[in-house]
């Protein structure tokens, strides 16, 4: 049987508002004839054959089993520093995408492509959202210096400004790498800059980010410092003291903060509705998290919240964006199975002004008591907001390790320019510090109070606060709701007509008292106002479906060890999916806020430790600054016992050398480990 030769198609991407010249740009092929056939690519698995749905749809699992005319396959992408790039594609029909992120719009083409002949596809995108004076930047991507990512240097660059991000940071773990010699060998600067950075990667106290930081190629690791034996607060000084100018001026970045066993947050276990610290059972024995050796206290001294910003969006986690309720995720009964299948991703992420009723009288709440790993960013930020120990600038960045999630999400720093190759590294910096970033997947949504701008203090003791919200974005996706959150309560919903294919998607203003919150127990009590806008088409081609669920580290490490551990689970808090792990990446942004001045006194004053109502994981308690230590010492003697064998083992198999300082010279013996939790 003779195989049918391969054709070509030659694709061109031009900007008709810049003398239609070519640029930078993102080519997605997907295939129209149903045959499914996965595209390999160097230095990543297979892609994923893609199920996108036509009519934009929610991706769910089930729809694997729709007809095969209905979908389309992803057969190939590439990112190009040009615009053009020659395809070899099997002979068939093929639909080809041309965009370049969440501020352009997108062209479609489809082409026949026949054996041994070559097709040529132009396609015309342009810059429509109006972002004057503000960059897109992403402040969290590893590559090929980083373990655990194959992708060079040079692909890592072109992407980026494929993606339209204007600000690339490198942030490889516990390693230094400086991207400007490959944005200068690929002619990329009016698109890209770079600012120097590190994750300084711990295994279990947290990942952190800083940057710009002295960059010095005679050094180990490029000058990337060390972090075994050092705190949280001990961390970030060390990485403010590589500043390249110095502490001050040094941005620093708390990653993925419920990030399974790499989450600061989830390592002290930190209650999401009230503060309140205590550490999972993993934690024993950790003198960095617990004091004494045993079940003991926390150390709070090493939980200080003294960083700058803190990552809310995470690319690779998009389900982390926001707590599920109670009666989305209803806790099942011991030795049950929970019914039917997790909710929609957009009912977990819209919040509802009476699903915050029930969650503050009690007849709800969040799902802050079943897996932690599933307590999302947003709400994350206004606790720490409200804790009142600083006031975090929040972010949005990929954490991208692949070709193929670079730039999944991006925060846009206002810098007063927008030439990527006239910002210097110190304006990035006073943007974060000052707080005046917003965030998002696709919509670019800014935010005013009384006329403040977001990161700004403003005075107001009337206490009716006018909000006013602005979103933008391409027409190739649409809103549908806005949120706005005063104190972390939502203060208002507005529902946004569809369609809205214009540019300006929303713009409106909406007044709000801050006596009617009830987390500022209806006093005229100082507010900062953030403001949420999203929807529910699907962002393809910019995004792709997340096809298959994420695999948790602490999946892994129960999956090796469950059959030589028994009760390994329980002790790392492995548990079911309590929100979809596959679906399409929806419309979402997030501003940070503005702070309001409302008592009159010339600052604003946090509104301090929420009360222990649904949004606690310890609502009911009579006290709870004391309820981590009661839940320990609840423990019967026998489990404590069990529990502190099995981490001496799973410390021994990980070979933690540097770890809790407990560890074994040899494995425990069958009578020294009684076999796990409860055995």
């Amino acid at each position: 049987m003779e195989v049918p030769r391969d054709g070509r198609v030659r694709v061109e991407v031009v900007d008709p508002t810049r003398g239609g010249g070519s640029l930078p740009a993102k080519i997605t092929v997907t295939e129209l004839d149903g045959h499914g056939v996965p595209w390999p690519r160097f230095g990543e698995p297979s892609l994923p054959i893609a199920r996108i749905p036509r009519a934009n749809a929610i991706y769910e699992p089930q729809t694997a089993d729709a007809s095969r005319e209905d979908l389309e396959f992803v057969a190939a992408y590439e990112y190009t520093e040009d615009g053009q790039h020659v395809f070899s594609l099997a002979p068939g029909r093929y639909r080809i995408y041309a965009s370049r992120g969440y501020e352009y719009t997108i062209d479609t083409k489809e082409v026949t492509i026949e054996p041994g002949l070559e097709k040529l596809a132009q396609l015309k995108i342009a810059q429509v959202v109006d972002s004057t004076g503000w960059l897109s930047g992403d402040f969290h991507v590893h590559s090929e210096s980083s373990h655990d990512s194959g992708v060079s240097k040079d692909d890592r660059v072109i992407g980026y400004a494929a993606e339209g991000v204007e600000i690339l940071a490198s942030t490889d773990h516990d390693y230094m790498t400086n991207y400007r010699p490959y944005i200068e060998s690929h002619h990329l600067r009016p698109w890209l800059t770079t600012v120097v950075g590190d994750e300084l990667t711990t295994f279990e106290n947290g990942h952190y980010n800083a940057m710009p930081l002295q960059f010095d190629g005679r050094q180990t690791s490029n000058g990337a410092p060390r972090w075994v034996g050092l705190t949280p607060p001990q961390i970030f000084d060390t990485l403010r003291a590589r500043g390249a100018y110095g502490p001050s001026e040094t941005i620093t970045l708390l990653n993925h903060p419920r990030d399974s066993i790499f989450g600061l947050y989830s390592q002290f276990g930190m209650d999401q509705g009230t503060g309140v610290l205590c550490p999972g059972l993993f934690t024993l024995g950790n003198p960095i998290i617990r004091t004494g050796n045993g079940l003991g206290g926390v150390n709070e001294a090493n939980f200080k919240v003294d960083f700058m910003s803190i990552e809310v969006l995470n690319g690779k986690r998009f389900e982390l964006i926001r707590t599920p309720t109670l009666e989305e995720v209803p806790l099942k009964p011991e030795g049950q199975t929970r019914p039917g299948n997790p909710p929609p991703l957009y009912q977990v992420l819209a919040r509802t002004l009476d699903e915050q009723r029930r969650i503050l009288d009690g007849s709800n709440g969040l799902a802050t008591t079943d897996q932690s790993r599933y307590q999302g960013g947003v709400d994350d930020l206004f606790t720490t907001i409200n804790l009142g120990e600083s006031r975090p600038t929040g972010m949005a960045n990929s954490d991208s390790h692949k070709l193929l999630d670079t730039a999944s999400v991006r925060t846009w720093l206002k810098v007063g320019t927008d030439l990527p190759d006239a910002v210097e590294d110190l304006d990035v910096v006073a943007a974060v510090a000052r707080g005046q970033t917003t965030m998002g997947f696709g919509p670019f949504v800014t935010l005013t109070v009384d006329g403040a701008e977001m990161g700004k203090t403003t005075t107001n003791t009337s206490g009716q606060l006018d909000v006013e919200v602005t979103v933008q974005g391409p027409d190739w996706f649409q809103i549908d709701r806005v949120e706005i959150y005063a104190n972390g309560e939502l203060a208002a919903e507005v529902p946004v007509a569809r369609p809205n294919a214009s540019t300006v998607k929303y713009r409106g203003r909406t007044r709000i008292n801050v006596r009617d919150l009830a987390i500022n127990d209806h006093q005229a009590r100082d507010t900062y106002v953030a403001a949420v806008a999203m929807g529910d088409d699907d962002l393809f081609p910019v995004d792709f479906p997340n096809s298959f669920p994420t695999q948790n580290t602490s999946d892994i490490i129960v999956g090796a060890l469950a059959g030589v551990i028994p009760g390994i689970g329980s002790l790392l808090g492995e548990g079911e999916n309590i929100v979809p792990l596959t679906f399409n990446v929806l419309p979402y942004g997030v501003t940070n806020p503005v702070y309001v001045d409302v008592d009159g006194d010339g600052k604003f004053t946090a509104v301090g430790r929420p009360p222990a109502d649904g949004r606690s994981k310890y609502r009911g308690c009579s006290d709870v600054t004391e309820a981590c230590v009661c839940q320990d010492l609840a423990l019967p003697e026998a489990q404590k016992q069990d529990v502190t064998d099995t981490l001496d083992y799973v410390q021994w198999l990980l070979g933690l050398e540097q770890g809790h300082g407990r560890l074994k010279a040899v494995p425990p013996t069958p009578d020294e480990f009684s076999g796990g939790l409860g055995g």
